[in-house]
């Protein structure tokens, strides 16, 4: 495969092959789904050597959203997923153990219940900032076509909870538009049913993408080069599980 960019789009490393943004293992098969899917130029690392991460990754939004378990378009998938697990064992005992053990053993993390049925996932926040960053780092190289350098503050917000004063900064960066236009155009094309994503906010100082996977995860990324993510992050300190979150990433 013939590497036109030269350095990875996370890390400024030279380039060894193209990886998709997202992963494209979120897709199911056929045209209406992978139609012109994003390819970015990375380095080993954060391409290849990631791959048990997108598993995981995956393991959990099939085990943790009814929107694919209830949708015939995404069988497939489901069937992957059992598929991973029965293969990989250690991988969904790590997700589905005792959430006092986890946190022992990866020092930090956090229980879902999947209701009606109650079943626990195990969210590792640490795995999920850097698949949310991968994804964000990309869509921006694909607009610059360059590597980002600034500030990155990242905004999990389908693993938060919020107070109703959030509305107010929701609304102001354009966050509430987003999540609406993505929830209404969920029948209006297949693929947005796996991923959407938006340049929702840019003022010369801060940018702001708005990512959704699966109709239900959403995220941000909050992208500045003038120290202006500093008052934001503030408003942002979570408890010590999400610690990680409130912290600038830096290449």
């Amino acid at each position: 495969m013939k590497i036109v960019e030269k350095r990875c789009y996370f890390c400024n490393e030279p380039a060894v092959s193209r990886e998709h943004i997202p992963p494209i293992n979120l897709f199911p098969k056929g045209d209406d789904f992978r139609e012109n899917l994003i390819k970015v130029p990375s380095c080993k690392k954060h391409n290849n050597d990631k791959s048990n991460m997108d598993n995981e990754m995956f393991f959990f939004f099939c085990a943790s959203n009814f929107a694919i378990t209830d949708d015939n378009d995404f069988a497939d998938l489901k069937n992957k997923s059992i598929r991973a697990a029965v293969r990989d064992i250690n991988l969904f005992n790590s997700m589905t153990d005792d959430a006092k053990a986890f946190k022992k053993k990866f020092g930090g993390g956090s229980v879902i219940s999947r209701a009606p049925n109650k079943e626990e996932i195990i969210i590792n926040y640490r795995n999920h900032k850097f698949y949310q960053e991968c994804i964000l780092r990309g869509l921006n190289y694909e607009k610059y076509k360059k590597n980002w350098t600034g500030d990155l503050f990242i905004l999990p917000k389908s693993l938060m909870i919020f107070d109703t004063e959030f509305d107010k900064f929701e609304l102001y960066f354009g966050m509430k538009k987003f999540e609406d236009t993505v929830l209404a155009q969920k029948n209006e094309h297949a693929k947005n049913k796996i991923f959407q994503y938006e340049f929702i906010y840019n003022d010369g100082d801060i940018e702001i993408i708005g990512v959704c996977i699966y109709m239900k995860y959403f995220f941000y990324g909050l992208f500045s080069t003038k120290n202006s993510l500093k008052p934001i992050v503030e408003l942002f300190k979570p408890g010590c599980d999400m610690s990680l979150f409130s912290e600038i990433s830096y290449t």
